[in-house]
């Protein structure tokens, strides 16, 4: 019970969650988060987010968050962030973050950005 079906991703990992709960996915770049995208794939994602009224533009924490900051800029959008895990530091670990927790933060995130009930 969302108001978007639509999110922005730093890099085109994420076509299985898309597909298994029904998002439209607008990667930044392709499968590789170091890839650097087109200055025209730059422009079609900036049109789509203004078209569709795409709130936030998501980024993970082991990649560079310039671009969807460039984005998020050019179009009255936010940024935030979507956690792999990959990046876990001994701290987090300490602090009792887990795949469960982090999980759990994901979805916040998603659902605050899709308007979700």
């Amino acid at each position: 019970q969302c108001a978007s079906r639509d999110i922005v991703v730093s890099h085109d990992a994420y076509q299985y969650v898309a597909h298994r709960y029904g998002l439209n996915l607008h990667a930044i770049a392709g499968l590789s988060p170091e890839a650097e995208p087109s200055p025209q794939r730059l422009a079609k994602l900036t049109e789509r987010i203004k078209d569709k009224k795409i709130s936030t533009v998501f980024f993970e924490t082991l990649t560079t968050p310039k671009l969807a900051e460039t984005l998020a800029r050019e179009t009255g959008a936010k940024t935030d962030v979507l956690n792999p895990i990959e990046g876990l530091t001994e701290s987090e670990q300490r602090a009792g973050k887990n795949y469960d927790s982090i999980m759990q933060e994901n979805l916040v995130a998603l659902r605050r950005a899709l308007v979700c009930q």
